[in-house]
């Protein structure tokens, strides 16, 4: 499970244009630009390469996560198996046994057949 360190709050201000604030930080883009091209200033430049490097130490630590998890041994792993097998055999087993008896039951009640 990950874990986000950043509160992510969304304040809608009108139908049109909520603010996104991410740890006290506004992210406040417009839907649309009608402006033509894209014109970033030095600010928006900073935050898209800012936000590049949280994507990239995002996907480090996910690795450095991944390199900490305890992954099971061969033996362990055949023996879950095998007990996921037998619950499976045991549920199925049990469940066909039941609706076998209502079927039954059924038949007496609404047919009247014995």
């Amino acid at each position: 499970m990950l874990a986000f360190s950043q509160n992510i709050t969304w304040i809608k201000t009108n139908a049109f244009s909520p603010k996104i604030i991410i740890a006290g930080k506004n992210y406040n883009r417009p839907y649309h630009s009608f402006g033509g091209g894209k014109n970033l200033s030095s600010k928006e430049k900073n935050e898209s390469e800012s936000q590049e490097k949280s994507i990239l130490a995002f996907f480090q630590e996910v690795k450095d996560e991944i390199k900490m998890v305890e992954w099971p041994t061969i033996d362990r792993l055949s023996k879950q198996f095998v007990i996921v097998v037998i619950s499976l055999v045991f549920s199925s087993i049990l469940i066909f046994s039941v609706d076998g008896l209502f079927a039954t039951m059924s038949k007496y009640l609404f047919e009247g057949k014995q």
